[in-house]
């Protein structure tokens, strides 16, 4: 993603800018110094081409202007988590600049209606999705078990959880809301409780997730239900659109499967 940060009505021409991602010095491409508005002004556009990644969330993006009549560098900034979802201009907050015999200039963003304005895409963090039953089957017959939904690492915290059983909506009464992480990503758990009957053996038990408007992202996990006097066996859930794999052995109700020999 490009951002472009500009100064316009200073005098004299030469000019100076850095770009700087959370401190540390980027290149850029060299800036562009132009006529102004009036006879004796310039203006000024500089360009910076960022590859966002997930770690930006917390990032911040700025602009250093050095002039002859500025006694220190004015600096704009612009914190990366709004392009991350889809707010803002591409360029930095405005900040004023000295202008020697011409008043004052400034640096601006670009907004709405200007012909340097540009809306931002959206660059959204995708979650990681994965069904975890607890305890891990087969279980014992009408025994309880608790299927939780494990959503991580996503950005922005829009999100929404829907549960299936064989396919079909499972009304859930209440879904947590997204809980913010130190890396400035977003998770939720999600729990539902099922009764290990005997017609629900075999039962696929889905969590799906759409995030921030895109494509549905789903979880599976299977419940197995041991026969009375049965030995042991575990399922493990699988992330993204998979179902659980079927590792052990031991006589059950539903689908099983027999490990090599």
């Amino acid at each position: 993603m490009s951002f472009t940060c500009t100064a316009g009505g200073f005098f004299p021409k030469d000019i100076g800018v850095k770009w700087f991602k959370d401190e540390a010095l980027i290149s850029a491409q060299p800036p562009q110094v132009t006529p102004g508005r009036t006879e004796s002004s310039y203006d000024m556009s500089s360009t910076v081409t960022v590859t966002l990644q997930e770690s930006d969330v917390r990032s911040r993006l700025a602009c250093e202007v050095q002039h002859p009549t500025l006694t220190a560098p004015l600096r704009g900034g612009y914190q990366l988590s709004k392009a991350l979802r889809g707010e803002g201009w591409g360029c930095p907050a405005p900040v004023g600049l000295g202008v020697a015999g011409q008043g004052r200039g400034s640096l601006w963003a670009a907004e709405p209606g200007d012909a340097g304005h540009q809306e931002l895409p959206l660059f959204p963090v995708s979650p990681s999705v994965r069904v975890v039953a607890e305890p891990s089957s087969p279980v014992v017959l009408n025994k309880t078990v608790n299927f939780t939904c494990h959503v991580t690492g996503f950005y922005p915290g829009d999100v929404a959880v829907t549960w299936l059983e064989n396919g079909t909506e499972l009304k859930v009464e209440s879904i947590p809301r997204p809980v913010e992480t130190p890396r400035g990503l977003f998770e939720l758990r999600s729990l539902v409780e099922v009764q290990a009957t005997e017609e629900k053996a075999g039962a696929v038990f889905t969590c799906r997730v759409v995030h921030d408007g895109q494509d549905p992202i789903s979880g599976t996990a299977v419940l197995r239900v041991a026969a009375p006097g049965g030995g042991t066996q575990s399922d493990q859930s699988q992330p993204g659109n998979g179902a659980g794999e079927l590792l052990g052995f031991g006589p059950c109700w539903g689908s099983c499967q027999m490990p090599p020999p």
